[in-house]
């Protein structure tokens, strides 16, 4: 909807520039040009409202501040009786749907008459061109100078250029000035032609007036003696060329363009921090954070296994946890047993990091089955090397247990772990106390991530505008979480309109204290982006 807002907004200001500063100059193949790239800049740039951008996000990132992203986004629906109303949103796109087929239908018919009207050469005194046909009547006047008319139009494609503005049309159908492009770039082919081939001005123009007959409006062909345009292809013929210097004026077309390209990326909401969608439509897949994440001891027949609270350095992925996570939600592959089945729960997979980086000695510590711990694996396996622990200035084999969350019900949330229950033999108090201190610390609200996306549900009230019109998408407000836990700097950075961004943004402020994030110890202020999903459809 928005794309279509913009397409038809640029072509209103484009032409809108032709005609205060164009239409009135001779240069008629420039004009021709213009409008033709006036239609094709406006479906073109508004596309970059929709490229990704988010890989530049990173310069607009305010700096000494750490940024996390929500893992999770909340579902939120209404009653199923405000979900089964057709919105007055859905209206329109019905509306617009009709109007698209009607307008392919008649096309088509216009065509079909055409071509009819080709095989069966009925015009005897009519002649025209279309494509590369050209009809020269039985009974028209000076035949030749007609014909040479009718062959400018066949050598520079101007067939072409009127069929791609109907297509065009068909999709924009809504948009009068399309009518407007049409009629004019018609215009510009006659007085192109005219212009080749008027030698004696007076007796081309008397030749277009005794050829003159009636033509049915909206006629794709061009017609030599079309009556719609005869008063100003004279006007045209004896006017007095435009002064070159006037050419100058077609430049701009450039800021044109950079003011709607400008519009268009400030309607991309890729610029912000993106979260990692679901599996596929049916799959809800959460990797619990880094602080639930167990570190074990273990003895093998190989080196020992150091316990992770023993370590001077700690072994980490390249790129830290954050994108470790991300990669798995991007790579795991739900099985389809576990999808046929509706599997949920929480599963467990064990793994050393070897003194290279390498990850071995894979484990399943806790199974939901259904293959589920096997894919976990066999993702794991394909991860690349990490940073390996350092015990005593020397490198050393750690081992891992990485919990995952998989929800197949996507209305609802996945559950981190309030606590985590260590394998026998591991020290629970030091592993911790390990991952809360000398340790980077994500910033977490009281009671935990679940218990806040719960109180979010709660307490969001839905504006009556957006369940009025159906509206339905994914969100996302930033905020930045102060060295004291206060959230504060509340932005929308993803909003499907109708107050439900502000609505979020009301609710988050009513929220308490988190726990800051943590850097050597020193709490910090870290922005955090906080994704929202709304679905008011059935």
């Amino acid at each position: 909807m928005v794309y279509l807002l913009l397409v038809n907004i640029s072509l209103v200001l484009f032409f809108g520039l032709y005609r205060l500063a164009l239409k009135p100059l001779t240069f008629f193949q420039w004009n021709r040009i213009y409008l033709l790239s006036a239609v094709i800049l406006s479906i073109c740039m508004p596309l970059l409202q929709m490229l990704d951008l988010s890989a530049h996000k990173d310069m607009y990132e305010p700096l000494r501040m750490v940024n996390f992203t929500e893992a999770d986004a909340i579902v939120l629906s209404t009653d199923s009786q405000s979900r089964q109303a057709i919105s007055p949103m859905q209206w329109v796109g019905i509306a617009y749907g009709i109007g698209v087929v009607v307008m392919f239908l008649w096309l088509c018919w216009r065509l079909y008459g055409l071509s009819s009207l080709v095989r069966q050469n009925e015009k005897e005194n009519h002649s025209f061109s279309f494509f590369n046909r050209i009809f020269i009547g039985k009974n028209v006047f000076s035949p030749s100078t007609v014909y040479s008319h009718e062959k400018v139009h066949v050598q520079q494609g101007h067939s072409y250029d009127i069929l791609f503005l109907e297509v065009v049309r068909i999709f924009n159908w809504f948009n009068p000035v399309l009518h407007w492009y049409i009629k004019e770039l018609k215009l510009q082919h006659e007085c192109i032609a005219d212009e080749q081939c008027a030698v004696d001005k007076v007796q081309y123009a008397e030749l277009l007036v005794t050829n003159a007959l009636r033509v049915p409006a909206g006629t794709l062909e061009h017609e030599f003696s079309n009556h719609s345009f005869l008063k100003k292809r004279i006007k045209m013929l004896f006017k007095h060329k435009s002064k070159g210097i006037n050419r100058w004026k077609y430049i701009a077309i450039l800021p044109m363009g950079l003011l709607v390209s400008g519009v268009a990326v400030g309607f991309n909401d890729s610029l912000s921090h993106r979260m990692k969608e679901s599996i596929g439509n049916i799959t809800n897949l959460h990797l619990d954070r880094d602080d639930a994440i167990e570190h074990l001891p273990l003895s093998t027949g190989q080196d020992t296994i150091i316990a992770f609270s023993d370590l001077e350095m700690k072994p980490e992925p390249k790129g830290g946890m954050d994108g470790f996570r991300k990669w798995i939600l991007a790579s795991y592959e739900y099985p389809q047993e576990a999808i046929d089945a509706g599997i949920k729960g929480r599963l467990e997979v064990s793994f050393v990091v070897e003194k290279d980086g390498s990850l071995s000695t894979f484990g399943v510590v806790k199974d939901i089955k259904y293959g589920t711990a096997e894919a976990l694996i066999e993702t794991l396996k394909k991860a690349d090397k990490w940073m390996p622990g350092i015990h005593n200035g020397k490198k050393v084999r750690v081992s891992y247990v990485l919990p995952m969350t998989l929800n197949l019900e996507s209305d609802e949330s996945p559950k981190i772990p309030a606590q985590i229950t260590p394998k026998k033999g591991s020290n629970p108090s030091n592993a911790a106390t390990e991952n809360l201190s000398e340790v980077n610390v994500h910033p977490d609200p009281v009671g935990g991530l679940a218990v806040f996306r719960k109180w979010v549900q709660e307490n969001y009230q839905y504006p009556q505008e957006a369940i009025d019109v159906g509206v339905k998408g994914k969100m996302e407000v930033s905020f930045v979480i102060e060295e004291d836990g206060s959230l504060s700097t509340f932005k929308a950075v993803k909003d499907p309109g109708y107050g439900t961004a502000e609505a979020l943004i009301a609710v988050l402020k009513k929220a308490e204290k988190w726990h800051p994030a943590v850097i050597a110890g020193q709490p910090v202020r870290s922005s955090f982006s906080f994704p929202l999903t709304i679905n008011l459809q059935p």
